[in-house]
């Protein structure tokens, strides 16, 4: 007899079976829970063990909890829960959920003075205020092209919540023109600006502000007298020609107010006479002796005398050469027709009582203020008719105006020697040197035979620069509208419109800003494009939301440059260096029988005829402000705008 031996057989126990599905539904700050239900083919007991989990997530029994907080909101949070049954069996289950999330907006300006930074919250509490918060929208696109508008509500320290945002991306309206594509739950929309919050009087008053000055070199004719005080105001109306009596050491002038600015809140002024640069071939003043008042008492509803002797101010020099022609090639292929260049800006400026950041400046569209190099005054004034004063930078006003700040186009490469100018500022406030150029475009009109001059800016702002200054960033390369050149005028079928681009060349950027221009009639019976939306955007495409069907829109894509701003998180807080360079579309026609499937309408706070009037008050925000608020300017220039109350300038 054969005696066989051998081994035996070893036989896996059967791996449990989940029945349940993981529920993936969840909100930040509320409960979730999920009962998990699994069952082993033998018959055996199942347990379960959770192995993967967001922090805070429990399991009791068969039961997973959860209350996601807000850091865990909007985001993926992953799951894994292993079951195992009495004989060793083991199976695995695996998800992600990513819960709906609150918005976080803060809206809190931070102003600069002599004495250190004064924060100041919009209060969405006024009736000013949740005017502007209906306004607030976190706009979800939805898989048939239309916006889930989500709105929420604000505080008087600024902060305002939108609830129960999904992950992922979504539009931020803020403003009527300002709105950013972003993923972020937080977003600061405040902004630094130079000088005290300006607030009401109770009454509407006459103020006299006198300037009785000595301690000037002898006036020339194109000399220009210079006044700025830190108060967040338009206050440029005692800046005037120095014209007379030629070779003059004195000056006096004055100004009646009739508003309700509350003058009282001026702490500094200053006072300065500009001066031709000389020796220089570049076409532009100088700041000469100047004058710092501090501590003044200003009082509303009297007169007011600023006087004292201007201080020979002590000398710097900065070589100037501008290397115009890599300017020049930065306008090829950026528009529907070949562009004409129509002139430039070059400035120095002094960035008073802040050091680690761009503001918006005390008085001027034109930040950072205090002008130490300034374009010819008298020459700008007989092209632009009203200018307020020394300009201290360029800004991106690209497709606002026919007719602008500017000097003659720089397009080739200029060497213009070393500038001297006067400087009596402390060492620690920055000094900006700022350039652009300025082209202008013929864009069609719809259903006319006359176009629209637009005008185009290429810019940038630096420290004083010690190579000749070329171009920090190109325009985008090769941008398209639905997959057709962007160049081209046609009629698109669909609310759906799409901007690809590549990236332009130079630094690299904090975003894009998308601006959508529509044909107007003004009341001189003249057309023209006004902007109609400003979006914000750090990818290289956008859907642009909230077109119309039948009209018509010019698209402007500009190319921004920033040390500090985040397009989505906080687009307005500004470091150096910026810069900015712009395209612009042929007209695009939304065809009428094009389906409208969106909830949020296109703005058009600027692009009616009323928008257009002559100005004839002036309110307690600054132009800057409202320009924020409005979304027309690109770049760094803008802030909120309060308009609580309105002022006549007599």
């Amino acid at each position: 007899m054969l005696v066989g031996c051998g081994g035996s057989t070893q036989v896996s126990p059967p791996a449990p079976i989940f029945d349940s599905t993981p529920v993936t539904a969840a909100t930040e700050g509320s409960a979730y829970s999920y009962q998990i239900v699994a069952t082993d083919p033998a018959g055996s007991a199942v347990t379960f063990t959770l192995t993967n989990s967001p922090a805070g997530a429990a399991l009791s029994g068969n039961t997973i909890t959860w209350t996601p907080t807000p850091a865990q909101s909007r985001l993926a949070n992953g799951f894994t829960v292993t079951a195992t049954t009495a004989a060793g069996g083991a199976a695995t289950q695996s998800w992600a959920l990513t819960p709906n999330g609150t918005i976080h907006l803060s809206w809190v300006e931070t102003y600069w003075t002599a004495s250190g930074p004064i924060a100041v919250p919009f209060d969405w509490t006024t009736n000013v205020g949740q005017a502007q918060a209906r306004l607030v929208k976190a706009l979800i696109p939805q898989p048939d092209g239309s916006l889930l508008a989500l709105g929420g509500s604000g505080n008087s320290d600024g902060t305002f919540s939108i609830p129960n945002v999904p992950g992922g991306y979504y539009w931020l309206r803020i403003a009527p023109l300002a709105i950013y594509w972003t993923s972020s739950s937080t977003f600061d929309f405040g902004i630094d600006l130079i000088g005290h919050p300006s607030n009401p009087t109770s009454n509407i008053t006459n103020t006299v502000i006198s300037v009785n000055v000595g301690g000037l070199d002898p006036i020339q004719a194109q000399d220009w007298f210079g006044f700025a005080a830190d108060l967040q105001i338009p206050l440029p109306f005692l800046d005037s020609p120095l014209s007379g009596p030629l070779g003059s050491t004195t000056f006096g002038s004055s100004v009646t107010i009739n508003s309700n600015f509350d003058f009282s809140q001026i702490n500094t002024i200053f006072l300065g006479q500009y001066e031709p640069a000389s020796p220089s071939s570049l076409d532009a003043l100088v700041l000469g002796p100047e004058l710092t008042l501090s501590n003044v008492t200003i009082n509303n509803g009297t007169v007011n005398t600023v006087a004292g002797t201007l201080n020979a101010s002590p000398k710097a020099s900065l070589a100037v050469s501008i290397k115009g022609s890599a300017w020049a090639n930065l306008f090829n292929h950026v528009a529907p027709a070949p562009v004409t260049p129509v002139g430039s800006v070059l400035t120095v400026s002094a960035q008073p009582f802040v050091a680690d950041r761009n503001a918006v400046p005390m008085q001027s569209l034109l930040g950072p203020n205090l002008p130490l190099i300034t374009p010819d005054l008298s020459a700008l004034l007989s092209r632009f008719g009203f200018l307020a004063g020394p300009v201290s930078a360029c800004g991106d006003w690209s497709g606002l105006f026919g007719s602008s700040l500017y000097e003659s186009p720089i397009l080739t490469d200029q060497d213009f020697g070393t500038i001297q100018y006067g400087d009596p500022f402390p060492a620690s406030w920055p000094r900006v040197f700022n350039f652009c150029e300025i082209v202008s475009v013929p864009v069609a009109i719809p259903n006319s035979s006359s176009t629209y001059a637009f005008l185009l800016y290429y810019g940038e702002a630096t420290n004083l620069p010690t190579l000749p200054v070329s171009p920090l960033v190109s325009a985008v390369q090769n941008p398209t509208i639905n997959g057709s050149s962007f160049f081209v005028a046609s009629t698109i079928d669909s609310t759906s419109v799409t901007l690809n681009w590549s990236p332009p060349t130079g630094t690299a950027l904090y975003g894009y800003y998308v601006r959508p221009f529509v044909p107007v009639t003004l009341p001189d019976g003249t057309m023209a494009y006004l902007p109609a939306g400003k979006f914000g955007t750090a990818k290289t495409s956008m859907t642009v939301p909230m077109l119309s069907p039948g009209q018509t829109y010019v698209f402007l894509l500009s190319a921004e440059v920033d040390g500090r701003a985040n397009m989505e998180t906080s687009p307005n807080r500004s470091a150096l260096p910026t810069a900015y360079a712009n395209v612009v579309s042929a007209p695009i026609t939304i065809s009428s029988a094009a389906l409208h499937n969106s909830s949020a309408a296109m703005p058009t706070a600027l692009a009616s005829p009323r928008n257009c009037q002559p100005i004839q008050h002036l309110s307690i925000s600054t132009f800057a402000e409202s320009a924020r608020l409005s979304g027309a300017i690109g770049g760094r220039v803008s802030a909120h705008g309060r308009h609580k109350s309105v002022a006549q300038v007599n």
